[in-house]
């Protein structure tokens, strides 16, 4: 009996995705799409309408994972009465069909679990959570585990892990098939996954051998759809990594995550040799800010207002901005408008080795983002001397003792982070104290060594 569907969207995807729903017996009655412009066309025989049409439907309608909150905000404003899936869902479900099971490759179990990474990301900028997989998968190998690491089309891997497995195909469909080869190719085994489509894959793997396989999920953003999908998919997950106190609470709180599911650590970070620090006594402040140069969770589009108003207060400061993304070309026209070329520096992109001197050059943090996770660039910079100024964001709290070893400020008050650059200004001892503390503090409780160890230690398995 055919299972009428809907599809949500009408290009490439939309009608790769008709072929395969349709060769595993769901009938596609019609594509929705915001385009005006498609309206009124025919995919594969079968018309695209209007999302305002839905309305004469009540069956399941499939949505791209990306564009999961969007469409399904806009679908409740219809007063749309059936159910919304991600297209990742209807994915696993094909995948374990009775008539593709047969299609898995069998497994020829080693003697040594591995480890494998998700960091597959389909974009190719970078952040916390692109450092997270690489420190972990690179302290663990020289723990002499066996790890394997997958990602996107992000080439900038290849220069930080040793080995990648890259999953470049467009079609998502095609890469979870990939990826449940490369899982069963790799049993037994633990998966830390971000919730990419290679946790889908992980839980199909895990329907067919649950004794070999551990699916461990890390959260690494404080967001309404990063928790609805661990809600979503709990009960296949063996454990959630919550990288905040912050994250811990929430999951508990407005999820209903069980607790004994959940493990809180922060973050880790795989640190350079110790060096002594040149401590600033009276000279310029060098206050650094990295991150992707997004409005998005860091806000990066306001930083012209907070350099305009240190400079207006004759604050003698200078500003290090590393990294990339939408805003780039706003700060640029900010500095060469503003003749700014000797007091803001923009860095672009710096590689993960190279945070280390980075940060070293660097008086202060800056973060004044809306959002985080816990930010592993804040402990990077704590670590290597510089002194946090930071909205109260996740994770800031588990660090920072307000006015000890940084500054906190309201995620609304913003602007205030000035008052802030200018109180360490005038109290160098607070600066360099905090400093010394950071550097101390922050290598002892975030080692990426150490981080492996718990991470073996929790996820041992039973030979």
């Amino acid at each position: 009996m055919l299972t009428d569907i809907i599809i949500f969207g009408a290009g490439k995807q939309a009608e790769y995705l008709y072929e395969v729903a349709s060769f595993m017996g769901y009938q596609v009655v019609v594509f929705a799409d915001n385009d005006e412009g498609k309206w009124g066309k025919k995919i594969k025989g079968v018309e695209v309408v209007s999302p305002e049409k839905l309305k004469d439907y009540s069956c399941k309608i499939v949505v791209p994972d990306r564009f999961l909150d969007e469409i399904s905000s806009q679908l409740r404003s219809l007063d749309y009465s059936g159910t919304v899936v991600r297209k990742s869902e209807l994915f696993a479900g094909i995948l374990t069909h009775e008539y593709n099971r047969e299609q898995f490759p069998k497994p020829d179990f080693d003697k040594y679990w591995t480890y494998m990474i998700d960091s597959y990301f389909r974009q190719s900028d970078w952040g916390g959570a692109e450092s997270w997989s690489c420190f972990v998968n690179n302290a663990l190998i020289k723990k002499n585990c066996k790890t394997f690491f997958m990602c996107g089309n992000n080439d900038r891997f290849d220069n930080v892990v040793p080995s990648c497995v890259h999953y470049r195909e467009d079609n998502q469909f095609e890469v979870m098939k990939k990826m449940i080869d490369d899982i069963i190719g790799n049993l037994p085994c633990v998966i830390f996954s971000i919730a990419s489509v290679a946790l889908q894959a992980a839980l199909i793997v895990k329907k067919l051998y649950p004794e070999q396989i551990k699916v461990v999920m890390v959260i690494h953003s404080d967001t309404e759809r990063i928790y609805r999908n661990v809600s979503n998919l709990i009960e296949g997950i063996d454990k959630v990594i919550c990288i905040s106190k912050k994250i811990e609470e929430t999951c508990i709180r407005s999820y209903g995550i069980p607790k004994d599911k959940l493990l809180y650590h922060v973050n880790p970070v795989l640190f350079e040799e110790k060096q002594p620090r040149q401590e600033n006594i009276c000279g310029r402040l060098r206050v650094g800010f990295a991150a992707r140069l997004t409005q998005l969770a860091k806000r990066t589009q306001l930083l012209p207002q907070v350099m305009d108003e240190c400079f207006k207060r004759g604050l003698d400061v200078e500003f290090h901005i590393a990294g990339e993304g939408e805003c780039f070309d706003l700060l640029r026209t900010y500095v060469e408008e503003n003749h700014l070329e000797e007091k803001v520096w923009l860095e672009g992109w710096i590689p993960p080795m190279g945070m280390a001197d980075f940060w070293r050059r660097q008086d202060i943090y800056l973060n004044i983002s809306d959002f985080e996770g816990m930010s592993l660039t804040m402990l990077e910079a704590m670590a290597y001397g510089a002194f946090p100024v930071a909205t109260d964001v996740s994770g800031v709290r588990d660090v920072i003792d307000e006015g000890k070893n940084g500054m906190i400020i309201p995620v609304e008050k913003w602007l205030e982070c000035v008052d802030k650059i200018a109180v360490l200004d005038a109290d160098r001892e607070l600066l360099n104290q905090g400093s010394r503390y950071n550097m101390d503090s922050i290598r002892e409780k975030c080692d990426a060594t150490r981080y492996v160890d718990w991470l073996i230690d929790t996820f041992r398995m039973e030979e």
